[in-house]
């Protein structure tokens, strides 16, 4: 017990010596902590935009991709706005929107046909967390669409009236 004291004793004449070390070594912390309360304050931080939809097919899977971006953590981020072409280029132009998702017509028949189609994407490059948001979730529909076509494409051609391909028999 009697070294435990000594070595006590000799850090506090060490920090008496040096009052300003302690100052810093506890100030720093302080600083930091009370500057992140500053800027962002208690509750959770989360990144919110505009996103324009351009819906050109109106079927039901357009509809089903427009309504990813309405729910979950996606309906939390972004504020969904279907808008034409041209206004929703003419708004993106203007900085108004985060990105504008265009649906071409045909995507519906496309994606279960199994044919190509594109989605095309506009990024508001004056943004960077919000544009990517979107082109990520563009992308996972994507390829969720395709794995679905993978297991259940005969199926699907078989709801939408086509007959299966040979290959697939």
């Amino acid at each position: 017990m009697r070294l435990l004291w000594l070595h006590t004793v000799k850090d506090l004449r060490r920090i008496a010596r040096d009052p300003v070390q302690l100052l810093v070594w506890i100030g720093i912390p302080v600083f930091i902590a009370l500057a992140m309360y500053t800027l962002f304050g208690r509750g959770e931080v989360k990144p919110s935009g505009l996103l324009l939809i351009a819906d050109e097919d109106r079927s039901l899977l357009s509809r089903l991709a427009v309504g990813a971006f309405s729910q979950g953590p996606l309906g939390e981020m972004f504020q969904v706005e279907q808008a034409g072409r041209e206004d929703g280029r003419r708004r993106m132009q203007a900085g108004q929107a985060s990105a504008l998702l265009v649906i071409p017509p045909g995507f519906g028949q496309a994606v279960i046909e199994g044919a190509p189609t594109r989605l095309e994407l506009l990024k508001n490059p004056s943004q960077r967390i919000l544009p990517e948001l979107a082109a990520e979730a563009v992308s996972i529909l994507a390829d969720g669409a395709f794995y679905l076509h993978i297991l259940a494409g005969d199926e699907l051609r078989a709801l939408a009236g086509g007959v299966p391909t040979e290959a697939s028999a």
